[in-house]
Order: C-alpha cells, then structure tokens, then sequence
C-alpha cells in the first residue's frame, strides 16, 4: 500500500473560523484537488461527528455524532460505518495532502488516550501528520464564546457567563487542548497560529491557513466563505433576555423536552438578521481578579513559547470592581424598530418566494390532472353567478 505523503489534522479551537475554513475546502474541492490537496467527500463538511468519535469511549460525548445519529440507529454500528468511510477517503487520495477538520479535536472530552489512537490509525496510511490549531487572545476568546452559549440557548444572566469563563474552565484551557497533541506526535509537528486578522497573511484566514501549512497560498483561488458572523452587543442583551423569559429547554416530568412556547425552538432561530441591524460591538471590559489573571497568564505564556515570528499575546492585568453590562431595558428603541422591520421584510420575501413556487407547482399538477382544470373553471363560474 502506497503512503499518503501528508495528512493534517485540523483541531481548532473553537471560536477561531474552524467553519469557515471547512466550508471553503469543501465547496472548493474540486480545485483544491488540482492543487494537491484532497478535502474528504464526507459530509458535512465539518468532521465532528464522522472522524473524532472514532477514538473515544463514549462517542455521544461528541454533540455532532448526538445529531447524525438517528433513533433507530446503533451508535456503535454508526462508529463502524464512519471508520469504513475514512479508510475508503484515505485510500482513494492520490493527492500528497489529506486534510481532515473538526475542532471537537481540541475539546477536553477528547482525551491524550483519544490522541494516542488517532495516530495508530493514521500511521499506516500517511508518512507524516502535521497539526495546525489557531487560538484567539482571552479577551476576544471570551466575549466570543459567550456570544456562542447565548446563541445557544443560554440562559444564566451574561455576568454569570463571562464570571465563569474568566476563571479559565477547561473548554478554554490552551494547555489541556494543546499538550496532549505534543505529547503524542511531537511539537516539530505541532503548528500554532493565532486568529487575529492583523496578522493572518494577505490578510485573509483562508490564505493563513494555507500559507501556515506550507501549501501555495498564492496560487490557490478558491472563494472564502464566511460563516457564523459575530452579533452586536445589543443582540447578545436581548437573546439572553430572550432565552430567560422563553427557554429553549423546559423540565416535563423530569425530561429535558424542547419548549413548545418558544418560537423557532425545533428550527434554526435567524441570527443574521441581528446582523444587519446597526449595533456595536459585543466587547465586556473585563475586570480579571488576581487568581483570575494568575490564571489566564499561565495559559498566554503557555501558548507565547509555540509562536512563531516574533508574535506573542499580552498578558492581562488583575483589576478591582466588577464587569458591567447594560441591562435590555437599556437597549435603544432604534434597535428594536429595525429588528422588527428586517423581520418583516423576511416574511414578506418568504412569503413572495413561497407565492412564486406555488403557482408553478400548481400549473403542473393541473397539467398532470386534466380535469382538475375543468373543476376549477366551473368553480369560477358559479361563483361569478353568485355575486352577480
């Protein structure tokens, strides 16, 4: 069996355009594979839940495996189908780079004995693995990541959010992500790169990517998408409110069950209408406590050693008092009026969309069914007699 020259392992973190880098491959693959780069078939092009539950205990740790998985299906019969379909990509490469992209890599579930077997079931198959993980600086970290649980669903009040992620759990410890990946293939093999658009090359995440890995940046064209675009400030208030007054999960008889009182519960809420609603920039000052900073400090230093070019993240300083936030009664009146415009303008659209469908479709079932014509011509008929 002929060797793949390379394969990488792309493993976040979370927060750091993971999604938009897979989304740009996939929908790109064919051009990519004219550069010498194969992005896997698999689907979706995010590979949480099809490559990293290979490797652990329990592979329902993994939330993207809990969404494939259907409630018929045996979730060890899922993992075997999985593993069959990577070792179909990995044989029918014929390029010398293999990229594979799940940030649930760099989660704490997955563990260094997680590591340790993903190797094993590498090595046949490619001479050298290269992992690249981007980490963002803990101010920006954290005001992202609360972004994201209140998008979620969340709904503890905002300071006890950013309260907790001051304190560094694991999900935001670089040291628990990242050493456990040296500790296994090496940091000669280890690339770490920090997510800051003043200094990604050309200016241009994508292009960062590549040119990171040693791949031609220069001469790949592929268009960049752009997902999970940030919200303001004044969304994140009110989401939150949102998700205090209405929950996404209720407590039925002990079950944890969607709630039927919400709106848009079993369906993907519109977060990019906030987006085109002027607001500012969700940025807490954050006022870390001694420990706190202590804390973060460690991790900085840390991930400053794996830099390259000079580039290092600043330390935080402790301070006194507490974070401050505007609470939703504060939030201006304009917010609202152009809230509640766009999402009258996209029902109005939908509405259009769903008119110009149904005509069509309606044309040609009356087509397929002749006398559905002559049903609705009499029908027109007489009601035109009757308001005669």
């Amino acid at each position: 069996m002929k060797k793949i020259k390379r394969l990488v392992l792309h493993i976040g973190m979370i927060k750091t355009g993971s999604t938009s880098i897979q989304y740009s491959m996939g929908e790109s693959r064919s051009a990519l594979l004219k550069q010498n780069i194969y992005y896997p078939t698999v689907r979706p092009f995010n590979h949480v839940a099809t490559f990293p539950p290979l490797f652990i205990d329990d592979p329902t740790k993994s939330f993207g495996f809990r969404r494939a998985l259907l409630p018929s299906e045996d979730k060890d019969a899922k993992v075997r189908s999985y593993r069959e379909t990577w070792l179909r990509e990995f044989e029918s490469c014929e390029q010398d780079n293999f990229i594979i992209s799940a940030e649930d890599l760099g989660l704490p579930f997955f563990r260094k004995k997680a590591v340790a077997l993903v190797k094993e079931f590498v090595e046949p198959y490619f001479e050298e693995v290269s992992v690249i993980v981007y980490v963002r600086h803990y101010d920006s970290f954290i005001a992202s990541h609360v972004q994201e649980v209140v998008k979620n669903g969340d709904r503890r009040d905002i300071r006890e959010i950013v309260d907790r992620f001051m304190d560094c759990p694991p999900q935001l410890s670089y040291r628990r992500s990242i050493r456990k990946w040296i500790d296994v293939f090496g940091s000669e093999n280890i690339i770490v790169k920090p997510f800051d658009s003043k200094v990604f090359y050309k200016g241009s995440l994508l292009a960062d990517f590549f040119h990171a890995l040693g791949l031609p940046a220069d001469d790949i064209s592929i268009p960049e998408v752009i997902t999970n675009v940030s919200i303001g400030k004044n969304a994140v208030i009110f989401i939150n409110k949102y998700n205090q007054i209405y929950p996404l999960f209720i407590k039925k008889d002990s079950i944890r069950k969607l709630n039927p009182e919400r709106g848009l519960a079993q369906q993907i809420f519109p977060f990019h209408l906030f987006q085109t609603v002027g607001d500012e920039k969700f940025k807490p000052d954050l006022v870390y406590s001694a420990e706190q900073a202590k804390n973060i400090n460690e991790e900085i230093d840390f991930i400053n050693r794996y830099f390259s070019d000079g580039y290092q993240f600043k330390q935080v300083k402790p301070g006194t008092g507490t974070v401050k936030f505007q609470s939703a009664e504060d939030i201006p009146i304009d917010f609202f009026v152009n809230l509640v415009n766009n999402y009258n303008i996209r029902i109005e659209t939908l509405q259009q969309t769903m008119q110009d469908v149904k005509i069509p479709l309606l044309l040609q079932i009356m087509d397929k069914f002749i006398f559905l014509k002559d049903e609705l011509f009499k029908l027109t008929i007489y009601n035109k007699k009757r308001t005669s």
